[in-house]
């Protein structure tokens, strides 16, 4: 699956990596992620991005450089949601998260 088909979209600028979300406003409506580290890998591995750069450039022919990328795409849709209640009491907020349970 190519990125652009994701909800959420990553992309560079000027050496900057960004990700944006695109389509859906919340997770229950789309399960799908990408450059987005998981639940899982936040948690075992420490690791709170879903991308790593390639440590060499490959030079071009016109002089020029290619940066490579690896991101995780991800998709939850087997994932439980769950809903968690703000502990402010004057919002009243309900966060949902898609969390993977044993």
């Amino acid at each position: 699956m190519d990125i652009w088909q994701l909800a959420t979209v990553v992309y560079l600028l000027s050496f900057a990596l960004y990700v944006a979300c695109t389509e859906h406003a919340n997770v229950e409506e789309d399960p799908k992620s990408a450059g987005v580290a998981t639940f899982v890998l936040q948690e075992e591995f420490d690791r709170y991005t879903g991308y790593w750069w390639c440590p060499a450039a490959e030079p071009t022919v016109g002089g020029g450089k290619i940066l490579r990328i690896l991101y995780e795409e991800n998709d939850e849709s087997e994932v439980e949601v769950i809903h968690v209640t703000s502990p402010m009491l004057e919002t009243r907020r309900t966060d949902s998260f898609r969390y993977p349970k044993t």
